[in-house]
């Protein structure tokens, strides 16, 4: 599709919804994001010179590749999903995107939702180096453990769950995933293993967002303005977050401070406490860290595999295949104890 048919036909599929006279100006595809497609664009309407920043996200077909797609679709359900995340999250008051329209089949753009573009930068390298952010990494440790407990709080009474993500539960979901791959690879059966006589005590079930790190976060030089990228929510333990933000690859230049290059896991587990979270044992992190590489080491091999199956022959694709050893180097280090912070 060129890029004028595409600006055509998101002009067209406003119009049906914000009247005649909405113009689509500037349409950018964003480099970020490996499962969904997104495209800033500014939208006005009878005065060209008021406009507003908007996003348009764009789903992947439903993949019929059998467990690959499988996979795929039990990780991230999609638009309508997504949607109702947004919708609940945003209910509670909490600071997420506006969701201004859905797409349907008629507007010929595929599955995808507009939304409004919240001011800030989600480019870790940035955030951690640039002096105009000094006074939000200072902040950002609080902002993210508060807004992870706000989290909480959200009603998801109303939403229909694909899955319903326990420890336990993941583990084994992993586990099918690695059998399916058909492949041995001693780190990530240490990590399994490990993962399994190491289960902490079962927490509340809340809304967890699956991938909150530093890349999901709009930050501005004042700290967390909004939380992006809901298509890994699920119900499960809140602490599978705070883990999740404790894996080395989400540090960039800062491998030394394990909560997003930010600070340390202890002044983390500080912050929770102080936001009005539970206690949490630091073995309970660590455990949901060495999750969250078992994760991310697998989830490596899926887009591995997805390009060379000729499922996605996005360059992305293979060069994130490529990133496997990572992780388990990592999970390695967790488990035999040789992080400092644990020593």
């Amino acid at each position: 599709m060129g890029s004028q048919e595409f600006t055509d036909l998101l002009t067209a599929a406003l119009r049906k919804r914000c009247g005649n006279n909405a113009r689509v100006s500037d349409l950018t595809r964003l480099t970020a994001g490996a499962s969904c497609e997104s495209w800033r664009f500014d939208l006005s309407d009878e005065n060209p010179a008021i406009s507003s920043p908007m996003i348009l996200r764009r789903f992947p077909a439903k993949s019929e590749a059998g467990k690959d797609g499988y996979f795929a679709d039990r990780l991230a359900p999609g638009r309508s999903h997504e949607v109702a995340i947004l919708k609940a999250v945003g209910a509670a008051g909490l600071p997420v995107p506006v969701v201004q329209l859905e797409l349907t089949p008629d507007d010929g753009l595929g599955d995808g939702y507009v939304m409004n573009c919240l001011e800030g930068a989600a480019y870790p390298p940035g955030i951690l180096k640039d002096d105009n952010f000094a006074a939000a990494r200072e902040q950002l440790p609080s902002d993210i453990a508060t807004f992870r407990h706000q989290l909480s709080s959200v009603d998801i009474s109303n939403i229909g769950f694909a899955r319903d993500e326990t420890a336990s539960q993941q583990i084994n979901f992993f586990r099918e995933m690695l059998d399916w791959l058909d492949l041995k690879h001693a780190g990530l059966e240490l990590g399994l293993s490990w993962l399994r006589d190491h289960l902490p005590e079962p927490g509340p079930t809340r809304l967890v967002h699956g991938d909150y790190r530093l890349s999901n976060f709009m930050i501005t030089p004042k700290g967390l303005n909004a939380v992006i990228d809901w298509e890994l929510a699920h119900p499960g333990d809140p602490v599978e977050d705070l883990g999740w933000l404790c894996v080395r690859s989400w540090r960039f230049s800062n491998p030394q401070l394990a909560v997003a290059g930010l600070t340390d896991r202890r002044s983390l587990l500080t912050a929770w406490e102080r936001a009005g979270g539970e206690p949490v044992k630091l073995r309970d992190l660590i455990f949901w860290e060495v999750l969250g590489n078992v994760k991310w080491a697998i989830l490596c091999l899926l887009q591995g595999h997805r390009y060379l199956s000729g499922t996605d022959k996005s360059i992305e694709m293979a060069v994130v295949g490529r990133r496997v050893e990572e992780p388990v180097y990592d999970l390695i280090r967790l488990i035999d104890g040789k992080d400092g912070e644990l020593s």
